[in-house]
């Protein structure tokens, strides 16, 4: 008798350890080279990448710059974001989720030298959809070569207020 409690104890604990991935619902999408992004195909469009010049009378800088739209978010802090990591709905310190552009890259005209992203990498980002936030991410491409930013694909979690998951 004992062998048998102590079996239905160890299953619901187990039970009880699932990780986030195995409640996760998501869709993931791929891009072909879009200006903006609509993550969730509500056709309000998400998020926008541009590149901006700044000048101080110097030097002048290019700016590649991710823009959130629509009440979407971005998260600023703990910056490189990889497969397998975890995105906290509610972000931890020195993490913090913003409403304004995130620059990735900038080109300063007087050294000729690319500083910031440059490559493949993933930002952790929030949508709104009815008026609850989903987390999720893009995975981009910053081109300084070209200069421009490559929309790869996305993917955000279903279920409001979650984790999500970077897979």
């Amino acid at each position: 008798m004992n062998k048998v409690i102590f079996f239905i104890f160890a299953i619901l604990i187990i039970n009880s350890c699932e990780s986030p991935t195995d409640n996760q619902i998501s869709t993931k999408k791929n891009y072909t080279g879009e200006k903006s992004i609509d993550l969730n195909n509500d056709s309000i469009e998400d998020f926008s990448w541009e590149s901006n010049f700044i000048s101080n009378g110097q030097t002048t800088d290019e700016i590649l710059r991710v823009f959130p739209k629509n009440t979407s978010e971005i998260l600023f802090g703990n910056d490189i974001i990889e497969i397998g990591d975890t995105i906290k709905f509610i972000a931890l310190a020195p993490s913090a989720w913003h409403t304004f552009h995130r620059d990735l890259a900038s080109y300063r005209t007087n050294n000729g030298n690319w500083s910031g992203t440059n490559g493949t990498s993933y930002i952790a980002v929030k949508i709104n959809i009815s008026n609850s936030f989903h987390c999720g991410w893009i995975k981009l491409t910053v081109d300084t070569l070209n200069h421009k930013i490559i929309f790869n694909s996305s993917d955000y979690n279903l279920q409001a207020n979650q984790n999500f998951i970077v897979k």
